[in-house]
């Protein structure tokens, strides 16, 4: 690391004289608005099935489109001793529509309110995990309006976690954290929680005992001591964020900074908040956490800069089994040699494909998830080479394949989110698309959907994605998402191959079968034959139940292979292989053909075959015995051979008509046929 401070946070506070709620209200009344591994461990515990209808309710979800959210202020105060929040959080917005006479916010029926207030409030309920507002009159389309909501409680821990009073590893003190994914911000907090709708700012306050650290999205402005033994932290996320995404961790952090140097003259602070009892070994050779500044450099080269450059990238320690990319303070399970380099590449990816660019739904969730997976292997292979990018892909390749499509049909639990269709099928389909349009068109395409004015710092779904694909490839790509995104499964192709020498070369037929149930996939198919020191490859496109390739080589085939190298995820299985028989013939272990056509002007085709390896020669001679030409004289491996004559001697000049003699002579055997010559 190329600098290192450690100290504790807690203790280094400046004294603000002016009120916590004073200066709150100013950050909120004007916010800067610049822009308008392992798997989670959802993949390694037991995940609760937990039925959330309200995410993906139509009638909530059409109430909630009625207005624009442009900015939330959070003043949360956090009490240990009695596992409760008091909170007070401000929400600014816009009606969408031409008469807004209500707005339907989310918000746990566990915590009280204490009042509500804001732009023309006249009433409110709060009932079945909603906060109904109405207004003493209507707000027109493109007005905009604050509401203020005042409650208390004991948050429901829900999903992974949303909001944990927990403690640190080895102690009785506090380590208290929040992880809101998919659509547990409102466990907490009263939002509109829908991935869809980013506030173009936030402000979060988070007051806690003096002794403790309070971490947060975006930048630390200020921290207050308020005499009473709190303090207050004020962090500011000035780039648009969803719901999901807003976090507070709370411990006795030790604070830890190196810096990702973007130019030759600014860098950025990576910042590591951990608890004492795993700070020591967290950044050992074993731990992925001292790359970081290396990720970094990757992942920017690859996607684009940074997207929050003018800001941070934290990770901080927290309880769940796992990570989550918090916006600019991604929460992580440190263990006691700190976190592995999968875990460290994959939440630092999401602050592109999640946070900056976020799934619009979470029927699309293989945006943010998919993405991530697949820069655990790029990292690995900028770091070690392309080898480890393909051993990587292998080991998150299910055997059994994958279960339902990458388009999450049903969102309303947990599991069906989740699943490793999203993650490891989701890393694959990209791996693919890489393969289809070439390593230069990929990785083009990254960065134009990175940097879309449309989608950066927005949301997007999958038809985004592909309309970013297809302008930067200059062609059509449906058959690649209809098939791999919205379709289910994946190809099994059950292949045979045959050989023949013809002349000087050999005729290699593949047969490919594609066996599976459901659709019949389109993928270009990499087929390598293999011969004793020299392999050839051909590229072929596979499309159909059946299809039969033929391809010339001069090489003595050993085997045939499809996709060697891995680049499609399928299930394969070799049939059968080898040198092609003659179906109406019995053969011994040698025989020599009739020759056809035969009478012949001015070539004929002379068959052998062998079952066994064996140093085999093919003479033409004369009705007086004498010898016109060598066709053949070397060791040959088991198999059908063709043989041309010409008509003419060793010298390459014609023979006169007549009758002629072919004999083949391989270890013990020796035959002679017969042939006629016509001039």
């Amino acid at each position: 690391m190329k600098k290192t401070v450690i100290y504790n946070i807690a203790l280094t506070a400046a004294v603000c004289i002016a009120s916590v709620h004073n200066a709150f209200c100013q950050s909120a009344i004007n916010p800067a608005v610049d822009f308008h591994s392992f798997r989670k461990s959802e993949q390694d515990k037991l995940v609760r099935l937990v039925t959330m209808k309200q995410a993906d309710d139509p009638e909530k979800v059409a109430r909630q489109r009625e207005f624009d959210v442009t900015y939330y202020g959070l003043d949360i105060t956090v009490d240990p001793g009695t596992e409760t929040i008091y909170g007070a959080v401000l929400i600014k917005a816009r009606s969408e529509i031409d008469s807004l006479v209500s707005v339907v916010l989310d918000l746990d029926n566990n915590l009280t309110l204490s009042g509500v207030s804001g732009s023309n409030v006249d009433s409110y309920n709060h009932e079945n995990n909603l906060l109904t507002i109405y207004f003493t009159g209507s707000y027109h389309f493109g007005q905009t309006f604050d509401i203020d909501v005042n409650y208390s409680g004991k948050p429901r821990s829900s999903g992974f976690g949303s909001f944990v009073f927990g403690k640190r590893q080895g102690s009785n003190e506090p380590l208290i954290w929040t992880l809101s994914e998919p659509f547990y911000a409102r466990t907490w907090w009263p939002c509109k929680d829908l991935p869809e709708d980013k506030a173009d700012s936030a402000g979060i306050a988070i007051t806690v005992p003096e002794n403790l650290t309070a971490v947060s999205n975006g930048l630390l402005t200020n921290i207050f001591n308020n005499g009473d033994g709190s303090k207050t932290f004020f962090w500011h996320e000035k780039y648009p964020i969803t719901t999901y995404l807003i976090s507070l961790a709370v411990s006795e952090y030790e604070y830890t900074v190196d810096y990702f140097h973007y130019s030759q003259t600014d860098s950025m602070p990576v910042e590591f908040y951990i608890t004492p009892e795993k700070s020591a070994g967290a950044f050992g050779s074993s731990s992925g956490l001292p790359q970081t500044a290396d990720m970094l450099e990757v992942f920017s080269a690859l996607f684009g800069p940074y997207p929050f450059l003018d800001e941070k990238y934290a990770q901080v320690e927290f309880g769940w089994g796992g990570g989550m990319e918090h916006q600019t303070a991604t929460s992580l399970y440190i263990t006691s040699s700190g976190a592995s380099d999968y875990l460290v590449a994959h939440e630092l990816a999401h602050q592109w494909w999640g946070d900056m660019v976020t799934c619009r739904d979470w029927h699309h969730i293989w945006l943010n998830e998919g993405f991530a997976t697949y820069a655990e292997g790029l990292y690995l292979e900028a770091r070690d080479g392309k080898p480890t990018l393909n051993s990587y892909m292998q080991s998150i390749k299910k055997p059994i394949g994958y279960w339902g499509s990458l388009y999450r049909e049903n969102i309303d639990n947990l599991w069906d989110i989740f699943s490793n269709t999203v993650y490891d099928k989701g890393a694959w389909v990209l791996h693919m698309l890489r393969y289809v349009v070439g390593d230069d068109t990929f990785f083009d395409i990254l960065r134009t959907y990175a940097s879309d004015p449309f989608l950066a710092y927005g949301t997007a779904v999958t038809e985004d994605f592909q309309a970013v694909c297809e302008a930067v490839h200059g062609e059509s790509l449906d058959w690649f998402f209809s098939e791999w995104v919205y379709g289910v499964g994946r190809p099994y192709y059950k292949y045979s191959w045959t050989s023949m020498w013809v002349e000087d070369s050999y005729n290699v037929t593949v047969e490919i079968d594609q066996v599976q149930d459901g659709i019949i996939f389109t993928m270009p198919l990499e087929i390598y034959i293999q011969g004793l020191d020299k392999t050839e490859m051909f590229k072929a496109i596979n499309n159909e139940v059946h299809q039969e390739y033929t391809f010339i080589v001069d090489i003595e085939p050993i085997s045939v292979t499809l996709d060697d190298s891995g680049k499609v995820l399928k299930k394969v299985e070799l049939i059968s292989g080898g040198a092609d028989t003659d179906p109406n013939v019995t053969p011994d272990l040698f025989t020599l053909y009739q020759n056809y056509p035969n009478p012949f002007n001015p070539k004929t085709t002379i068959k052998f075959q062998t079952k066994i390896p064996a140093y085999v020669t093919v003479k033409i001679y004369s009705i007086q015995g004498q010898e016109i030409k060598t066709l053949l004289t070397r060791q040959v491996t088991p198999g059908p051979y063709l043989l041309r004559w010409d008509g003419t001697n060793s010298a390459g000049v014609p023979v006169a008509g007549g009758i002629y003699f072919v004999r083949m002579t391989a270890d013990s055997f020796d035959d002679v046929k017969k042939m006629v010559l016509i001039r």
